[in-house]
């Protein structure tokens, strides 16, 4: 275990998310954001973006950019220029990632807005999807259908999967440990070359680590 990480570090909120009630789920509004990118260390041209509120300094989204497959434009994307466009929560995040790729510590999941994490996740099986998830420890795999069992939902493995692939917090709520009985499945909703090998490269990070 690499110093400073624990195995509770992705789920010890985790009854907190299904605690936060949708009379405090804020109401979407228009708001200023800044995004940040770094490469992804090992497989060429895929970047990692967090996007952060200007305001608030909260964590809007992570996301991927990969070659050929995405239009976004993410001008001076290299991490030491970009990195100075977040403030807060979203910059921490955006370090901690860093860090992780780069085999140094876990990823924590308190630095999270709570009501984020319970307006991406607004319906009760979702809710305990994702609570089911951040009880699976680092550089373990579960599947769809063992995922779906856990969550009180036998059968639903498909549910599982829409609700891995509209994750909007990927590497911190690590929905790259659900995998397909036969092999990795998909990831971020992609079953393409490239989002498998950043899915097996997380898992091999987390190994590496516990």
């Amino acid at each position: 275990m690499v110093a400073g990480a624990s195995k509770e570090t992705l789920h010890d909120r985790n009854a907190q998310i299904t605690g936060v009630v949708d009379s405090r789920i804020m109401a979407t509004s228009r708001t200023s954001h800044e995004k940040a990118c770094m490469s992804f260390p090992g497989i060429d041209g895929v970047k990692v973006c967090v996007a952060g509120d200007a305001g608030s300094g909260n964590v809007m989204s992570i996301s991927y950019i990969l070659p050929g497959f995405t239009g976004i434009a993410c001008s001076s994307c290299d991490r030491g220029k970009n990195s100075k466009n977040l403030d807060g929560d979203a910059k921490r995040v955006f370090d901690a990632i860093d860090a992780f790729l780069n085999h140094k510590l876990l990823p924590d999941l308190s630095m999270l807005d709570l009501e984020k994490m319970a307006a991406a996740f607004k319906t009760p099986f979702s809710r305990k999807v994702i609570d089911a998830l951040l009880k699976t420890r680092a550089g373990q795999t579960i599947t769809y259908k063992e995922l779906a069992t856990q969550a009180g939902s036998p059968g639903a493995a498909r549910a599982v999967g829409n609700v891995m692939r509209s994750n909007p917090f990927p590497i911190i709520i690590p929905c790259h440990r659900v995998i397909s009985p036969k092999g990795l499945g998909g990831y971020s909703g992609d079953v393409r070359g490239t989002s498998l090998q950043i899915k097996q490269k997380l898992l091999d990070i987390e190994a590496s680590m516990t």
